[in-house]
């Protein structure tokens, strides 16, 4: 049974990644929201985390965004 809920995930490294491949598994639509921009590439073009996790391949249900770094003073 599909779901229409979308979920985020705040964080592109391996834990983050592969929370939000297990939940994409289960036929939701997961956006990972990274900072690295290597890390965003490599699963929107290759369905693949290749800095944190090499070898494993993603849902294609998955998203990657980047996180805008903005110094707070």
């Amino acid at each position: 049974m599909k779901s229409n809920t979308n979920v985020s995930i705040f964080g592109g490294g391996s834990w983050g990644t592969s929370l939000a491949n297990l939940i994409a598994h289960n036929s939701r639509q997961v956006k990972i929201w990274a900072k690295e921009t290597s890390v965003c590439d490599s699963i929107n073009k290759l369905k693949e985390n290749k800095l944190f996790l090499p070898g494993h391949k993603f849902q294609t249900i998955l998203k990657l965004y980047m996180i805008l770094k903005i110094k707070i003073f």
